[in-house]
């Protein structure tokens, strides 16, 4: 049995990206997370530079959740050969990511949304050590001060933890079509229901001045700025958020964005 499995979700329609970027659906104009999935960035697709740069962390691996319908054809092709594709009919995102669980029986899974493209393996390493000291707990995030769950804040260098037992009693007790289109909302507000240990953010990024979840166009304009002039596919993000600090208009923007919503 693989002991944390990391699985990269992709949706055809936009339901996820409300959990990743923290916004209300209709204020900004999202690409869609199976056309996101689809453009390059430094040289790769999307979909194999997440993957890659996920790799990098303590998982058993790293596999790639798809829906069935026509988006799935041209994605096919990007994902590289040596990841797995589960293709799921479910009709929702918590559907979807049980059907992959069950499907590959993980003790534990790493869920990671495709609007982080900067998505830190030295984070993620974090949820799974901790985890591995709660063996009760059921969710393991990062959190701010403010209380904000940090894969719902547009930072986007989070993922989270979930056992997989949670995903699948998940699967059975929640009905609330929203809440299934956000997997994280299904759980992590269910403290009762499941468990959770809550890291703190590091200190550097309780911050207005970092936006790296990609929404819309100049979200993505940015992501390619940063690699485009950084040059390196090992971006940490103390390196990232060290070149926006150094480079005014991008950290003006970001800032700008980031309240405005």
């Amino acid at each position: 049995m693989l002991k944390n499995l990391a699985i990269l979700q992709i949706d055809t329609v936009d339901q996820d990206s409300v959990s990743a970027a923290g916004l209300d659906a209709g204020k900004r104009s999202r690409i869609v997370p199976s056309r996101l999935a689809q453009r390059f960035i430094a040289g790769k697709p999307l979909v194999e530079w997440i993957i890659r740069r996920v790799g990098e962390a303590h998982v058993d691996g790293v596999m790639v959740v798809l829906s069935d319908d026509a988006d799935t054809g041209a994605l096919l092709p990007l994902i590289p050969s040596d990841t797995p594709v589960y293709i799921s009919r479910k009709h929702d995102s918590l559907g979807r990511f049980a059907d992959a669980v069950r499907e590959y029986q993980p003790r534990g899974v790493v869920r990671i949304p495709i609007e982080t493209p900067f998505v830190d393996p030295a984070l993620i390493d974090r949820l799974l050590t901790t985890a591995a000291m709660f063996e009760k707990c059921d969710y393991v995030g990062y959190r701010h001060l403010d209380g904000c769950a940090a894969v719902a804040s547009p930072l986007g260098l989070f993922a989270e933890w979930y056992r997989a037992k949670a995903i699948l009693k998940a699967d059975e007790i929640v009905t609330d079509s929203s809440e299934r289109a956000d997997i994280s909302r299904s759980i992590s507000t269910r403290p009762d229901w499941f468990p959770q240990h809550l890291l703190p953010v590091p200190s550097e990024l309780e911050c207005a001045d970092v936006r790296l979840s990609v929404v819309d166009e100049e979200d993505w304009d940015h992501s390619l700025t940063i690699v485009d002039a950084m040059r390196s596919h090992d971006l940490e993000w103390q390196d990232v958020v060290r070149f926006i600090r150094e480079t005014p208009h991008l950290r003006q923007r970001m800032e700008t964005m980031n309240q405005v919503g």
